[in-house]
């Protein structure tokens, strides 16, 4: 009886124990949700493929695609911000923003101010012109109006504040928050020209049959995420779900393509032409 007794004794504490664990199980998980980190992302919503609002008014495209691709493979949240290019880097250096997504080229200039991803893209800029009225080349483009995006690198090229890529002499320069605009403004005879990143030139020269484009291959330069200066956490957290975002094999045919390829048709660009092109980066970058 007295064995008995203390069996009752281990088999209630073993059924209490058993009981206890989905309990302390899910418990655990929910701190671990609770814990999972936050980046917040600053990026202007205007500059499609790379980002735009859909339909819906949410942020899309080829950057936040990658971003979330990412944040899948490092188990981090995302808070998106939409503001005015020009305001990116001055929401960095007051903390309201720990990463930029917005087809930034890393300059020495903004390498003071923050720090910067592993490439993801590379890209060349464009002179898009009306057809009765072209422009070819860079000195072509001196001495003419020149539409720009305010603060984008074809804006430090055509004011002369870089002639890393080339000079462009005593041209007007005419800043805009968005590429439309920019565009918009050749169309009505109020620049000669628009200086932009090669896919958005191929993108509006498709909608628009009066236009047309001129790549300048000196401009070749390379796409980053901007980081807070001497974040070394999140550093490492973007370049190391990059790396993995490319091993998996969906860089290419599911982001990349789906924005400037053929999978998506809005933005037809020829598929071929531009995997060429990443798979180079992506075997250049080990």
């Amino acid at each position: 009886m007295k064995y008995k007794g203390k069996g009752r004794i281990v088999l209630c504490f073993l059924l209490c124990m058993l009981m206890a664990l989905p309990v302390g199980i899910g418990s655990a998980a929910a701190v671990k949700a609770a814990e999972q980190q936050t980046i917040i992302i600053g990026t202007n919503a205007e500059y499609s493929p790379f980002e735009y609002l859909d339909d819906n008014g949410n942020i899309t495209g080829f950057d936040y695609d990658l971003l979330e691709a990412i944040a899948r493979e490092e188990n981090v949240k995302l808070v998106w911000k939409d503001m005015p290019f020009d305001s990116l880097m001055g929401s960095m250096e007051a903390g309201d923003v720990q990463v930029i997504a917005a087809g930034i080229g890393p300059t020495e200039d903004r390498k003071k101010s923050v720090d910067f991803s592993d490439v993801y893209y590379t890209g060349t800029q464009c002179i898009i012109s009306r057809k009765d009225n072209p422009v070819k080349d860079f000195e072509e483009l001196s001495g003419k109006t020149v539409a720009v995006l305010e603060g984008a690198q074809s804006d430090m090229i055509a004011s002369g504040e870089t002639t890393d890529y080339g000079e462009v002499k005593d041209a007007k320069v005419k800043r805009f928050k968005n590429a439309s605009s920019a565009v918009m403004e050749l169309k009505n005879g109020g620049a000669d020209a628009v200086l932009i990143d090669n896919i958005m030139a191929e993108i509006y020269c498709k909608q628009n049959s009066d236009l047309q484009y001129e790549s300048v291959p000196s401009t070749a330069e390379d796409t980053v995420f901007c980081i807070q200066k001497g974040n070394t956490e999140i550093a490492q957290i973007i370049n190391d779900g990059l790396a993995k975002v490319k091993n998996s094999g969906e860089y290419v045919p599911e982001i990349f393509c789906g924005y400037v390829g053929e999978q998506r048709g809005r933005y037809r660009c020829g598929c071929n032409r531009w995997i060429s092109g990443t798979v180079k980066l992506y075997f250049s970058s080990g």
